[in-house]
């Protein structure tokens, strides 16, 4: 073994052999770092990456949704204060009587009323309530 040794460090590239030996402890200490502490990092940044689309997704939905209320808010805006659609059966009544239609389900009659120049619209099956 001792004669291997000295036989290895008459060689021509003995010199070498303690610049090798650094390298091969500089690579050591190389991927001990990159295995340990960047591998971590980049877990760390995998992580946060998918925490911000996750994020950003949440973002968009938020402003569709505001959105989505800002039109609502439109729309009940431009409908009638009351919300009694009677007015519109009886928009829909008049025109299909306008065009000869009955309508059973929206038809109406009129009586006259103790008031002058008024009437009242009975709808059928309606009960008469006034005394």
């Amino acid at each position: 073994m001792k004669e291997r040794l000295i036989a290895v460090l008459q060689h021509p590239f003995a010199p070498l052999l303690p610049w090798a030996s650094v390298v091969v402890s500089l690579l050591a200490i190389l991927l001990l770092v990159h295995s340990l502490g960047l591998a971590g990092a980049q877990l760390t940044r995998e992580r946060l990456e998918n925490e911000w689309v996750a994020m950003r997704q949440s973002l968009a939905q938020h402003r569709e949704a505001r959105k989505a209320q800002k039109d609502l808010s439109q729309v009940w805006a431009l409908l009638p204060a009351e919300r009694d659609f009677a007015p519109l059966a009886l928009g829909i009544t008049e025109e299909a009587k306008r065009d000869r239609i009955t309508m059973p389900a929206l038809s109406y009659k009129t009586e006259s009323t103790v008031v002058a120049n008024t009437s009242k619209r009975i709808a059928p099956g309606a009960v008469d309530r006034t005394v």
